[in-house]
């Protein structure tokens, strides 16, 4: 029984603080079912990506000059292009780093456990320039150079904006480190003979 106005203000008191506490509820379920939504949508599209396969590419990526971190050639007349997701446990596909201004990397992975990496001295801008180090990797062999000549032009060197293209084509020939991943397998005058490169990354900059 209601017996004064205390008791009548003390009843909308509670139903108030019942209508507040089921909108607390209410907006508590909706967050937890967003965030359930958005887990699961986000599972989705990382399991739909999964299942999409990425074409293989069919030709060489456009000479650019603006950090569009592309890289390509042709490795014994086979298209080698770098993609992501092809570097295994390294941190990226596609790598440019200058040591101390006087040392440029350049390295890259493709499909088929393929690699090319390739080093030049002093490097300088519309300067043809020949390799110091070269490696490449496929599924049967292993090769590595020093000294090994070839051309590399850097059409673009901007330490500034850490931008680096260019152009290149080098040998390794048989009498530089060449191993076989399997050893039954024969090296003979095995070379690996890379053309029509071409490459435009974001560079690192590394002071040692």
């Amino acid at each position: 029984m209601i017996r004064d106005k205390s008791d009548i203000e003390y009843i909308v008191k509670v139903k108030v603080k019942k209508k507040e506490n089921i909108k607390k509820l209410a907006t508590k379920y909706q967050k937890s079912s967003f965030i359930r939504f958005f887990v699961i949508a986000l599972f989705l599209a990382f399991s739909a990506q999964s299942c999409i396969e990425v074409p293989e590419p069919t030709s060489l990526p456009p000479e650019t000059q603006t950090g569009e971190n592309t890289f390509g050639c042709y490795v014994n007349d086979e298209l080698f292009v770098a993609e992501p997701g092809s570097a295994g446990w390294y941190s990226s596909h596609l790598e440019a780093i200058l040591y101390n201004d006087t040392s440029l990397s350049i390295s890259a992975y493709g499909r088929n456990n393929r690699c090319v990496f390739f080093t030049v001295l002093n490097p300088k801008e519309n300067v043809k320039q020949e390799v110091d180090w070269a490696y490449y990797a496929n599924k049967k062999f292993h090769y590595i150079g020093k000294n090994i000549g070839g051309v590399v032009i850097l059409t673009k060197f901007d330490a500034s904006n850490l931008i680096v293209s260019g152009v290149f084509v080098f040998d390794i020939p048989f009498g530089n480190i060449i191993y076989a991943v399997d050893k039954d397998e024969p090296v003979n005058d095995s070379i690996a003979r890379v053309t029509q490169g071409r490459f435009d990354i974001k560079m690192t900059l590394v002071n040692r």
